[in-house]
């Protein structure tokens, strides 16, 4: 079991990396989806990792809000109670989280 989910755009890998390895040196555990494994199921194992997890961070950025993976973790996470929404540039968050 994580700590963290962290949900990202491909194009924001490298900020999840640092976010991810911050964590990491602070104690946390961290699952993100580098961890996949090749022929894992990985729809139903990004789930299970959101479920599992303490907490999910979603990065929105101006990549992730056309992402329909990254709002699909997002939704999962906040019917959870577990998203934690992070604003990493400028863009405007998708309809339905804007009030968190």
């Amino acid at each position: 079991m994580s700590h963290i989910f962290i949900s990202y755009a491909r194009k924001d890998k490298e900020f999840a990396k640092d976010l991810a390895q911050a964590l990491e040196n602070r104690g946390f555990s961290v699952w993100w989806d580098w961890d996949l494994i090749g022929g894992t199921n990985y729809r139903e194992r990004i789930r299970e990792a959101i479920n599992e997890a303490q907490k999910a961070i979603v990065l929105w950025s101006q990549n992730s809000v056309a992402s329909g993976f990254v709002i699909d973790e997002a939704n999962e996470a906040k019917r959870h109670g577990k998203l934690v929404p992070v604003l990493i540039d400028q863009a405007e968050v998708p309809f339905g989280f804007g009030e968190l």
